[in-house]
């Protein structure tokens, strides 16, 4: 990650993210894609799935859960969910800090990765 993005944000974003995929977003047998991408302003993480529902920050979450998205929307400059066939895209962004980018990064570039849930272990 360059200088200039709050690199413990965002991989706490995409920590989040990609597991409310995987728990609540993806049914079982299906993956979820994870993209991300610099255009040299922005760090957009993007964590697409084909569940249904649109997901919501919990003000008052309980247990050991529910606070996911509540982190998300305090590290990260902006973020939202969108629709998608099936499923929805749930998204965040980090604006950059251009004071201290690094003059090396190259002005776009995107990354994808994908995960299934085939690699959890059967739920109860």
């Amino acid at each position: 990650m360059t200088e200039g993005f709050p690199a413990d944000d965002v991989l706490l974003c995409v920590s989040e993210l990609c597991t409310n995929a995987l728990l609540h977003g993806v049914p079982p047998g299906r993956g979820f894609r994870l993209n991300l991408r610099y255009d040299g302003d922005v760090l957009r993480i993007e964590v697409h799935d084909s569940g249904p529902g649109v997901p919501q920050i919990v003000h008052s979450p309980d247990g050991e859960g529910g606070r996911g998205l509540l982190l998300v929307a305090a590290f990260a400059d902006k973020w939202g969910v969108g629709e998608r066939n099936p499923g929805k895209v749930v998204w965040c962004e980090f604006a950059v800090d251009q004071k201290e980018a690094d003059e090396t990064t190259p002005p776009s570039v995107t990354h994808h990765a994908e995960g299934w849930t085939d690699l959890l272990p059967p739920g109860p």
